[in-house]
């Protein structure tokens, strides 16, 4: 009996005792903090911001948090065609002009394109189905005009060493488009061909010829004076006054500078003799090395109010490294397309301002022209002049472009409104423009 009260009192005992050591106890309902000694320092609100957090560990975020990675493609941009196949002819490519039939009809041309770089090169034919400029008032063809879906049936590319270019073609080359010997072209549409190796031997022509089916397709008019032309029929070849040509001869000159020259028939070259080449522009490319590609946009009858209407015209323009802009002789004598009248030199500085901000904002740097003299037909023409040319160096001076006085090179000592050279400069006088344009460090701009 005693043994057992004694294990009966001890089990008690234990009990109670366990009971004390778990129960929490209470203060006014309020949890009891525990004591200090056993709090854990890391578990202390005030203490416990992770070691990652950038503010207070600058020192170990790793640099790939902050930086994107770096692809090839980011640090090499992507050139475009206009980058890699710049012109390497001096012949005038614009169209003013439009081949039309009231009915399909199947013709072949041909043209002659003076190169700047002799040799194997790699070759890319750029082609636009646009009127970018109008043709005397405009009755006929004019800038942005519509033009008709065509087709290609064949393009054939090769060299000759006869200027008139109505011989055989030498080492002639099938041109493709995408793989194809033809291509249905679209109204508006602006292409390129494919990449075609020609070797011109020195002193050599390309003649590009080409069958096309057609109603109303863009072309060059030169009225038989500037461009070697031509229309084809079985083996006889006819010189033309107008036809649909590339609107590029483009070639992988590596990393040459790309000046294009926009304006009308005077940077076109009329006026320097009949298929020569002697005009202004071809001079300037007779003057510089191989690493420095002239493209000539400009086109008889073509106005600043042209260019600073029409979409593709521009977007040739701009594809440039350096623009050369020089308008208004016809902008003085017509007016603008389809109007009779006097524009006022206002309005055409406006156009030419239009054309180089378009340029200017693609990345090109802008040369401006004084507008030649020329034989004005009236007293108030030839103020409308005077006020222009002050106007366009003002223009000049106030968006920082380049400003090129090629009034003051062509025109007589005693009257600066009177050509010394002719309407038209002939090859002599567009000798000292080029001479001079070269001297004045127009083109001492590295191409980076």
């Amino acid at each position: 009996m005693f043994d057992k009260k004694i294990v009966s009192i001890i089990s008690l005992i234990l009990g109670l005792a366990l009971l004390a050591g778990c129960a929490p106890t209470y203060y006014g309902g309020e949890s009891t903090p525990l004591p200090e000694e056993s709090t854990p320092e890391e578990s202390t609100p005030e203490e416990s911001t992770p070691e990652s957090t950038p503010e207070s560990t600058p020192e170990e975020t790793p640099e790939i948090s902050v930086e994107p990675l770096e692809t090839p493609e980011e640090v090499i941009p992507v050139k475009s065609d206009f980058e890699i196949y710049t012109s390497n002819s001096v012949t005038p490519t614009a169209c003013n002009y439009a081949l039309k039939s009231s009915a399909p009809v199947k013709k072949t041309f041909r043209g002659l394109f003076k190169v700047q770089e002799y040799g194997e090169l790699d070759y890319k034919f750029f082609f636009s189905n646009n009127v970018d400029s109008t043709f005397s008032n405009g009755s006929h063809s004019y800038r942005a005009m519509k033009t008709d879906p065509y087709k290609i049936i064949s393009a054939t590319v090769g060299t000759t060493s006869k200027a008139l270019g109505m011989g055989k073609i030498d080492n002639p080359k099938t041109l493709t488009f995408g793989g194809s010997e033809t291509r249905d072209v679209e109204s508006g549409e602006m292409f390129w061909s494919d990449v075609l190796k020609i070797n011109v031997p020195d002193n050599h022509w390309i003649i590009f010829e080409w069958t096309v089916e057609y109603t109303v397709i863009a072309a060059t008019n030169s009225e038989n004076v500037a461009l070697a032309l031509f229309e084809c029929s079985g083996s006889t070849v006819q010189a033309t006054d107008a036809a649909p040509m590339p609107a590029l001869v483009g070639a992988d000159k590596g990393d040459a500078l790309r000046v294009g020259f926009i304006g009308d028939s005077i940077t076109m070259g009329i006026g320097a003799g009949t298929k020569n080449y002697k005009g202004w522009v071809a001079q300037v490319a007779d003057m510089v090395d191989d690493n420095v590609s002239v493209w000539n946009l400009a086109v008889g009858y073509a106005r600043g109010d042209d260019a600073a209407n029409s979409p593709a015209w521009l977007e040739k323009a701009k594809n440039n490294d350096i623009i050369v802009i020089n308008f208004g002789v016809n902008d003085i004598n017509s007016g603008p397309y389809q109007y009779s009248g006097q524009r006022s030199a206002t309005q055409i500085k406006n156009d030419i301002a239009k054309i180089a901000k378009t340029c200017e904002e693609a990345g090109a740097k802008v040369v401006i022209c004084s507008t030649p003299p020329y034989t004005y037909a009236n007293a108030t023409k030839v103020s409308v002049w005077r006020e222009l040319v002050v106007q366009l160096k003002a223009l000049a001076d106030e968006k920082g472009y380049q400003f090129f006085d090629f009034a003051a090179l062509v025109g007589t000592a005693e009257d600066p409104s009177i050509p010394a050279y002719g309407g038209h400069p002939n090859a002599e006088g567009c000798k000292v423009v080029a001479e001079a344009f070269i001297e004045e460090g127009f083109l001492n701009v590295s191409n980076d």
